[in-house]
């Protein structure tokens, strides 16, 4: 069941449950993780095209 998270003490994160026992699993999915690992890797890629070319001196 997902619920809204709440902000605690100006930069944590806190949830509201009610008693009793339970698990709490917090997670964050940034959408910009997948383009910026396609650049890192185009970048690496041309990097090592470059110096086995002997164009990148």
């Amino acid at each position: 069941m997902a619920v809204p998270g709440l902000a605690a003490d100006g930069f944590l994160t806190a949830v509201r449950v009610p008693a009793g026992r339970h698990e709490v699993v917090l997670s964050y999915e940034n959408p910009l993780i997948a383009a910026v690992g396609a650049v890192t890797l185009l970048s690496l890629l041309l990097g090592l095209f470059l110096v086995r070319s002997g164009t990148g001196r």
